[in-house]
């Protein structure tokens, strides 16, 4: 191909991918070597992808993810020649022959693990059960990032491939937070801090004593934000989440991804956890979720000018916002509980909490899971009674 006439038209969607590959890719190529589709074009012969691939100054590459709206160029594959070259000279070292073979044993095996899934079966769809989670798989291994990111990798990838869709008139009208429509839940585990200083699941109803160290697990099936307050012999309610002191005093969260409260990765490891003193009390904790900010309680840039760099700084809610926690607690709600009483903390939960992602199905089952029974309820408020003896 040595310009850049177009010289057939064909609608992609029209063609039989689906139910007769061969015939469909047959009549594409006989409409020419590029081929407009709608918003697209479609270079159907390797003289053709080659000319394309020689030519930034007419096929460009620096625009093509205009609709995913990145505040950064995405490099190297959203950058033209010359600065292409260059970038790709960084990543060589990365990806050349001696580092790749490294990686095949490792590589071949996991192909190896999807090949006998199938053997097994005696049957497959090899574009959903090979050809779409082994390249997930590559990209997992070469970073040194946990395989049980392979679902949400498809995911992102599956997203970013419908938002640079040129078919796709409004991209962003298709993205809907996850579960928008159903009742908000809640899964919770209490660990409390053994003699080797390890997490250990208990059960919330046991009676916790003087020096006994404390943590709670969330996680919600939505995205929303999430506030957890504290009451001590029924007085006055405190905030202990958002903290002005971890991620700027943001309260967001994603949906099926664990959160610590207080967190494992406090800079200061005595607030770590929460550790009864020697006077007996009973102690509540009131964790909410919701889908919209709750009025009137600051977060982030707020709170942290509420704080002030002060570092014991606690928020206190006036009686509208704590009016609003209390009516929650009317809500009806269903309740599941787990027999995970005694369980360590394990591996997969740690990372999914330090990296913020979901847990994989291999994940313990929280403790405590509750759940509204209305779908239209905005709030799910859980109190946690601590009997401190």
């Amino acid at each position: 191909m040595t310009e850049t006439a177009l010289n057939g038209t064909a609608n992609i969607n029209d063609l039989p991918f689906a139910t007769d590959r061969s015939r469909a890719w047959r009549e594409l190529r006989e409409a020419g070597e590029a081929v407009t589709s709608g918003e697209e074009i479609v270079l159907t012969s390797a003289s053709a992808v080659e000319f394309a691939a020689k030519k930034p100054e007419i096929f460009s590459s620096a625009r093509a993810f205009d609709r995913l709206g990145s505040p950064v160029p995405l490099v190297p594959i959203a950058i033209d020649p010359p600065d292409h070259t260059r970038f790709r000279r960084l990543l060589d070292p990365f990806f050349s022959p001696k580092k790749m073979a490294e990686r095949e044993p490792e590589l071949r095996r996991q192909a190896g693990e999807l090949i006998d899934a199938i053997v097994a079966k005696g049957e497959c769809d090899v574009v959903p059960e090979l050809a779409t989670p082994f390249p997930s798989q590559v990209f997992l291994t070469l970073f040194g990032l946990p395989m049980a990111d392979r679902d949400r990798l498809v995911q992102w990838k599956d997203a970013i491939l419908e938002f640079t869709d040129p078919s796709s008139a409004d991209p962003a009208s298709s993205v809907k937070p996850p579960d928008a429509g159903g009742p908000i839940g809640l899964g919770y585990s209490l660990y409390l801090r053994d003699s080797n200083g390890d997490p250990v699941r208990v059960d919330p109803s046991r009676e916790f004593h003087y020096k006994d160290a404390l943590r709670v697990s969330l996680e919600a099936n939505t995205d929303g934000y999430l506030y957890v307050f504290y009451t001590e012999n029924d007085g006055h309610p405190q905030m202990l989440f958002p903290d002005a002191r971890l991620i700027q005093g943001t309260n967001r969260i994603e949906a099926h991804v664990p959160y610590e409260v207080p967190s494992s990765h406090e800079a200061d490891p005595s607030r770590r956890w929460f550790v009864f003193d020697e006077k007996p009390a009973l102690e509540r904790l009131y964790i909410v979720i919701t889908r919209q900010p709750l009025p009137m309680v600051p977060v982030g840039d707020e709170l942290l000018a509420y704080c002030n760099g002060r570092a014991n700084c606690t928020w206190q809610p006036p009686e509208s916002v704590w009016s609003t926690v209390r009516d929650g607690l009317n809500a009806k709600v269903k309740v599941s509980k787990s027999d995970s009483v005694g369980q360590a903390q394990t591996q997969t939960e740690r990372d999914a909490t330090t990296r913020g992602i979901g847990l994989d199905t291999t994940a313990p089952a929280p403790t405590v899971v509750r759940m509204n029974v209305s779908s239209n309820a905005p709030v799910l408020v859980t109190k946690v009674e601590l009997v401190h003896k």
